[in-house]
């Protein structure tokens, strides 16, 4: 029966009570064992286990330094990360802000707010990087012409594929295409 005691708390990495440590998630248990660590031993050290813990993927020159599928993402707000991880998981697909609000369990405009706020940009900029991503490993991995590709990564023409890429890389489609 203590467990109808509990509290609960949101927007916690992790959280000390007394002889008990809980975190939100495996990387937020790094967090907090790092956190242990700067109060066993000291800040430094801690310092020198997180840098060392940094592992990068293997990634060809021509990878973007943050991926598209990650930017956005270092925020614990859990409302975010359902619509986000929404968006993942079919980029394609029509996200009207009325379903994304549904799975925030807020209005609209209030997701508006909360989404700007955690992640740094609007909804569509953040389903539209997603969508050129996914448009990116179509390019590289398909031999689909650029409407097909356009159309299966969501975007409602060419037009709009080429209207975003622009914004986010400094060659077009088709010299993507090239490369690889």
């Amino acid at each position: 029966m203590r467990w109808r005691r509990a509290k609960v708390f949101d927007n916690r990495l992790y959280v000390e009570d007394g002889e008990r440590y809980t975190s939100a998630g495996v990387t937020a248990g790094v967090d907090l064992m790092l956190h242990l660590v700067a109060g066993f031993i000291d800040h430094t050290c801690a310092l020198a286990i997180a840098r060392y813990l940094v592992v990068y993927l293997r990634r060809s020159g021509s990878d973007p330094q943050l991926s598209p599928w990650l930017e956005g993402r270092n925020h614990i707000h859990p409302a975010v990360h359902r619509v986000q991880d929404a968006i993942a998981s079919d980029p394609a697909r029509p996200w009207p802000a009325q379903r994304l609000a549904r799975i925030a369990g807020t209005s609209p405009r209030h997701l508006s707010r909360l989404f700007h706020e955690h992640v740094g940009m609007h909804l569509a900029d953040y389903r539209n990087r997603l969508r050129a991503a996914l448009a990116r490993e179509l390019i590289g991995q398909t031999r689909l012409d650029m409407e097909r590709v356009a159309e299966r990564a969501g975007f409602a023409s060419t037009r709009q594929l080429r209207r975003v890429w622009r914004q986010l890389h400094a060659t077009s489609p088709r010299q993507e295409r090239s490369s690889f």
